[in-house]
């Protein structure tokens, strides 16, 4: 069964870890700092506590993130507004991993928005109900970078 066929609570158990892998590994100086499936309800949380950036290098903190098959970067509207309070503190880059053609793709949070502002799709998760941003990986602020091999 493909991953975006499993039931969410499926592929909740190992969402966002291909791209975490692939930043580790691209990125082996840095230091873990986001949430990783804590063992509590994250619910009623602060947002900025619960989307805290997976990484924390010297000049910036790291959201990482994938695309599916549809090669579209499923963004939420909260956790966009989340690691824009993260950008009070410094900046903040979005890591996305495209796993499907192997590559990879990095740039700063202001350079996503402004791709976001103009050519997302807007949906709704059916799962939680939230609402995200949907930007194909045509329209991303940068060209892609082949896995290291």
């Amino acid at each position: 069964m493909a991953f975006h066929e499993a039931h969410f609570n499926n592929r909740f158990k190992t969402m966002g870890d291909p791209a975490e892998q692939l930043f580790d590994t691209i990125y082996p100086k840095h230091h873990k700092l986001g949430l990783n499936r804590p063992p509590f309800f994250m619910g009623g949380m602060p947002l900025a506590l619960r989307y805290t950036p997976d990484r924390l290098l010297r000049d910036r903190t790291v959201e990482c993130m994938g695309v599916g098959r549809d090669r579209k970067l499923k963004l939420k509207h909260e956790k966009l507004l989340a690691l824009q309070t993260w950008m009070l503190l410094g900046p903040v880059s979005l890591f996305v991993n495209d796993s499907y053609k192997r590559q990879w793709y990095e740039a700063d949070l202001t350079e996503w928005e402004e791709q976001i502002a103009a050519h997302a799709e807007h949906g709704t998760f059916t799962n939680d109900g939230k609402t995200y941003h949907a930007l194909h990986v045509d329209h991303f602020p940068t060209a892609p970078k082949d896995y290291p091999t």
